[in-house]
């Protein structure tokens, strides 16, 4: 099952030289959504030529990546106390007439993108029959079609230079393999700005990249719904509480979540979100 993206049709890019880095020993544990996760969701990064526009944007435990300023163009995350999940993809190209893709090998989640807590090194596949489902551009089921992966953490960089705009930041690196080894892709991400490069292989060779690592003057869009539905918003009333009420927006859930899944600090106490009574 492999991935193509548009922004590749529109422009080619050549990429500029970075600097050659080693990752850090085998042994490193990495906490993933600390890097999946932008820290400010009011950027929008692009280019070094100004084009291809991302935005991220989180709402309760779902993320979107969403591309070229067009609400509907999104990949769609969620994520639970252990794994973060690609859940649907509205930016696939056309493929046998279908233009976006859902992962359904874990109900209501999608499908096993990184663990919470994984090691540089650490892979896992994910092979079912029936695993994705395919969409016509008017949101009716193309196909249920057979999906096989393996997921790989192949690297931590604890300084890597961006460029751009983005400076030097902590690094690691994904490699999505849907190809049996020699097919794959590769996604960058940083620990302030989430996904910021893009790397496509064929046969083991490097084919096309893309650099996210300059800030647009632009307000990012929100993203909507096409053939997958979001979660639907949670109540964030103080329920009763005499002190302050804290809620935090990316720990919030369509249904409780079990134990261990709300960060630090915070409880499951009302209305799908992870809050906090201080006094």
């Amino acid at each position: 099952m492999f991935r193509f993206f548009l922004w590749l049709a529109v422009s080619a890019l050549s990429m500029p030289s970075l600097l050659v880095l080693l990752p850090s020993p085998a042994h490193a544990q990495i906490e993933t959504l600390d890097f999946f996760l932008p820290d400010d969701e009011s950027v929008e990064l692009v280019t070094a030529s100004g084009t291809n526009p991302l935005s991220q944007q989180t709402q309760g435990n779902a993320a979107f990546k969403i591309k070229w300023r067009q609400p509907k163009k999104h990949e769609y995350y969620t994520w639970d106390k252990d794994w973060i999940y690609l859940r649907y993809d509205n930016t696939w190209g056309t493929h046998d007439g279908a233009t976006s893709y859902e992962f359904r090998t874990t109900p209501g989640y999608g499908g096993k993108w990184m663990k919470r807590s994984m090691y540089v090194g650490e892979s896992f596949t994910v092979n079912s029959s029936t695993g994705t489902r395919w969409y016509y551009p008017d949101c009716t089921v193309q196909g249920d079609h057979s999906l096989t992966y393996t997921n790989t953490l192949v690297a931590y960089y604890p300084s890597y230079n961006i460029g751009g705009d983005l400076g030097t930041d902590e690094v690691i690196v994904l490699k999505y393999d849907w190809g049996g080894g020699t097919s794959y892709e590769r996604f960058f991400y940083a620990r302030h700005w989430g996904w910021f490069r893009w790397e496509s292989y064929q046969q083991g060779s490097l084919q096309s990249s893309v650099l996210f690592n300059h800030i647009s003057s632009r307000t990012p869009v929100s993203p909507s719904a096409a053939c997958v539905a979001f979660p639907s918003p949670c109540s964030r009333t103080n329920s009763g509480c005499t002190g302050t009420w804290s809620c935090s927006g990316r720990q919030c859930f369509t249904q409780p979540p079990g134990a261990g899944e709300c960060q630090e600090g915070f409880n499951w106490c009302y209305g799908g979100c992870c809050c906090s009574c201080t006094h």
